[in-house]
């Protein structure tokens, strides 16, 4: 732990600020629940403010650590920068801790992530994929199978296109923009990651596989835009002032599909739970600044 003090006011700011040293630490910052209030950085690069709720105070020091630069009241979803000939940076965070669940999500999905680079698939997988696909039931295998079929790249681009035109003509110009740019911009996350993570499909050996996929496993992009785009059309419904009999409908309709394409996944020998799981907290984050960016659009801060 190090100490930061203000000599010109000689008055301690803290005892047990944080240098951070690991990547978890200097990726996440004060994301990581684990940290202390108080974090001094090495960097040349400058810092981000992305996914926290809360504004932050910013000092970037010379090498004789005085401070060059104050940055107050730094937003959620910023970005910090200065001159790479300075390298020391302290984040303070304003009010109270930044602890919340965004953050909690993020890290959990950075930490299933890094496994999964490694570990093809867990006991636990098996397990599951065991448990659903021992299901014996036409009724379920034919939900399952619509399920998943919506999710298809060409049904799905249609699906997006169709209620974007829909709420377009309904002068939901602005959901309609911005439910589709969520759904394509997480639909390419989700593909590059899979790329990064290249994890294995489930095999044949191990469970019954009933679709064969060329690209890799983690995260299910089926997963991942499903709860991205209906769960951003089933925020849009519960905001709305008076909500008749068939935007009930339509909200029952989006839960049931968020929560039944992983499991559709699974049954259906596409993915394994951990690739449905990072699929899950993939989209949450997604869906979080997706909701952020709609409410900021608005005036909502």
């Amino acid at each position: 732990m190090a100490i930061i003090k203000n000599l010109s006011q000689n008055k301690t700011l803290t005892k047990t600020a944080k240098v951070a040293t690991s990547f978890s630490d200097r990726l996440l910052g004060l994301l990581n629940p684990h940290n202390p209030r108080y974090l001094i950085f090495k960097t040349h690069f400058g810092i981000h403010t992305f996914f926290m709720n809360e504004s932050i105070d910013v000092l970037l020091l010379d090498n004789e650590h005085r401070v060059i630069k104050a940055e107050e009241n730094l937003k959620p979803f910023k970005l910090f920068l200065y001159h790479p000939r300075f390298s020391t940076v302290i984040e303070m965070p304003k009010g109270r801790r930044l602890l919340n669940r965004q953050n909690t999500i993020l890290f959990l999905f950075i930490i299933v992530s890094l496994i999964c680079t490694s570990v093809p698939y867990f006991k636990f997988d098996l397990l599951i994929s065991e448990k659903i696909q021992s299901i014996n039931s036409v009724v379920f295998q034919k939900i399952m199978w619509f399920v998943s079929s919506i999710g298809n790249q060409p049904f799905m681009i249609l699906i997006v296109a169709t209620l974007s035109f829909l709420l377009y003509l309904f002068k939901f110009r602005a959901e309609a923009v911005i439910s589709s740019l969520s759904a394509a911009g997480s639909a390419l996350s989700g593909s590059l990651i899979k790329t990064l993570v290249d994890r294995p499909r489930p095999d044949a050996g191990l469970v019954n596989v009933s679709v064969w996929l060329s690209d890799k496993s983690y995260p299910s992009n089926h997963v991942l835009v499903f709860t991205v785009y209906f769960g951003f059309l089933l925020y849009f419904l519960m905001k709305r002032p008076k909500r008749k009999l068939k935007g009930t409908i339509l909200l029952i309709i989006f839960v049931l599909l968020i929560a039944s394409i992983g499991i559709s996944r699974i049954y259906l020998g596409a993915h394994w739970a951990s690739d449905v799981l990072g699929g899950y907290l993939l989209g949450v984050l997604w869906l979080i600044l997706t909701i952020w960016f709609y409410n900021s659009y608005h005036g909502k801060r």
